[in-house]
């Protein structure tokens, strides 16, 4: 009956168009006009690396509803999906980006042509000046970018990171994944070891994290069931407002995600097709599992870190388990705020950790690092506890600023930003008695960069609440600008600019400062350059 419909139409008066016609009201055809649309309300992505945001908007379309605008990649479709769009519904994704900001980004759609420079094209040739595309490679353990000629396509369940150096906008159009489970192979390390995967919702819709499933072949876990052994139990995503990274709830189409092999051999992350309502943020809470946690948080203006647990749990001492969760890539060439344990007595377990739990005992003490996203400046830390035991106390201590303070929950401590990550130590005492060490005082620390072309940090230390003053005098002995501040006791950096009182750039040369933290005060030198 088909065939004898066909020969009617190409013979027909109508001719090909009526051939044409019969392929656009087809059963499939009909089905891709009365299905829905999907649509996502456009989200933002806040401050990454340098830029202020990246606005994202996913819009399903059919096949003869082109947006304005159509790229040249688009316009390639423009056959392939009059003829694709009378079996299945085509989508156009649409990915904006503010100047100089990561944006964690996807592709949910098969275009004609996967390529890089064609699924980007309105962002022109490839050049390091104007944008970057990087996805990272586990066995490499580091980025592959389009640049540099190891990154040439763009699949469907892939993760990227995407920078343009001015506002741009790219659109990609294609067909949606078919409406069956969707299935990743996760790559490992060298060697097989535990690495991290860069992937992506495969679907235009919202995915619950719940709902993912991980498999090696033989057994099947969701992603978050205590049982998985595969893979850790989250997906984390960039949150470009703190420019950190969080466990995702729910996992968008339009989004990278970041999914760690944990077990040697074939290990698959399957995306199921079943969407999910919202997108509830996350929130710290203690683990499954464990007695007690502390978390300890980090921001530092916009920048927040991802924070940092640990805690008690019935687990062996000394040793990776399944409480343990590692800290994410993050973006190529990015300075990020970052809180961590470093992790290197932990075989192929071994790296950086952002939680980590210990057999109860009298004392437990954390090691931990915090990179500072810019320098000269302050960081902030704030503790959390979840069940903490009473008669259980919270010591800080900086090994190399030789102090240690007593910390208390909700309290708030200032942190001095350096180039090199400072190392901390926490450690939870169940005896009541203050940890050796220099207690917290009344001092000036140092100055830096010194000298500095734009900023300069002066970093003192707080014995207790009280007030932190600067002057700062040319070489004549003039008086050109007045640093203040009152502040909780911990670390406190007052910032110069370089500008005298009245906010006019001062000129190259030797500066004196007459300090006063606290009951103590000093004098100190500081170089100015063109």
């Amino acid at each position: 009956m088909l065939a004898n419909l066909i020969q009617m139409c190409l013979g027909s008066p109508v001719g090909f168009v009526g051939f044409l016609l019969l392929l656009v009201w087809s059963p499939s055809a009909a089905h891709a006009q009365a299905s829905t649309n999907f649509a996502l309300a456009p989200g933002v992505l806040g401050p990454g690396g340098r830029g202020q945001s990246a606005n994202f908007a996913i819009q399903g379309e059919l096949a003869g509803t082109s947006p304005r605008g159509r790229s040249s990649s688009a316009t390639r479709d423009v056959i392939a999906g009059f003829i694709g769009g009378a079996f299945d519904s085509r989508a156009t994704i649409a990915i904006s980006t503010a100047p100089v900001a990561f944006a964690s980004v996807a592709f949910p759609v098969r275009a004609t042509s996967n390529a890089v420079t064609a699924v980007l094209d309105e962002l022109g040739p490839p050049d390091i000046k104007s944008w970057r595309l990087g996805h990272w490679s586990p066995p490499n353990t580091s980025y592959v970018e389009a640049l540099g000629g190891g990154l040439t396509s763009i699949a469907v369940g892939d993760g990227y990171w995407l920078i343009t150096d001015e506002a741009a906008t790219v659109r990609s159009t294609g067909l949606p994944s078919p409406p069956t489970e969707f299935t990743v192979a996760l790559q490992g390390g060298p060697g097989d070891a535990p690495e991290w995967n860069q992937l992506g919702n495969p679907f235009l819709f919202p995915v619950a994290a719940d709902d993912v499933e991980v498999t090696d072949g033989v057994s099947r876990f969701s992603l978050t069931d205590p049982a998985n052994n595969l893979t850790e139990r989250v997906a984390k995503r960039w949150n470009p407002a703190s420019s950190s990274f969080e466990d995702a709830l729910v996992l968008d189409g339009r989004t990278a995600y970041w999914f760690k092999k944990l077990a040697a051999g074939s290990v698959s992350v399957i995306f199921p097709f079943e969407a999910s309502a919202g997108s509830p943020a996350p929130a710290i809470a203690k683990p499954e599992g464990a007695a007690w946690a502390v978390a300890v948080l980090a921001a530092q203006g916009a920048h927040a870190a991802e924070p940092l647990l640990v805690g008690a749990a019935p687990v062996a001492a000394g040793e990776w388990n399944p409480l343990d969760l590692s800290r994410a890539p993050a973006p190529p060439g990015a300075r990020v705020l970052g809180l961590y344990l470093p992790k290197r007595d932990w075989g192929r377990m071994s790296g950086d950790y952002v939680r980590d739990f210990l057999p109860p005992a009298e004392a437990m003490i954390w090691e931990f690092d915090v990179e500072a996203a810019q320098v000269p400046g302050e960081v902030t830390l704030t503790f959390q506890t979840f069940d903490l035991p009473a008669g259980i106390r919270l010591w800080l201590s900086a090994p190399a600023a030789g102090w240690t303070r007593e910390v208390t929950p909700g309290q708030a401590i200032g942190l001095a930003a350096t180039q090199e990550p400072r190392h901390l130590q926490l450690r939870a005492s169940a005896t009541g008695a203050e940890p050796a060490g220099t207690v917290l005082t009344d001092a000036f620390r140092t100055n830096y960069p010194n000298p500095f072309a734009k900023r300069t940090g002066l970093a003192f230390t707080l014995a207790r609440e009280g007030r932190v003053e600067v002057n700062i005098y040319d070489v004549r002995g003039r008086l050109v600008r007045q640093l203040s501040r009152t502040d909780a006791p911990g670390e406190v950096v007052l910032e110069w600019d370089g500008l005298d009182a009245a906010g006019r750039a001062l000129g190259a040369g030797v500066y004196f400062t007459r300090y006063r933290v606290g009951f103590e005060g000093g004098t100190g030198r500081l170089v100015k350059l063109e």
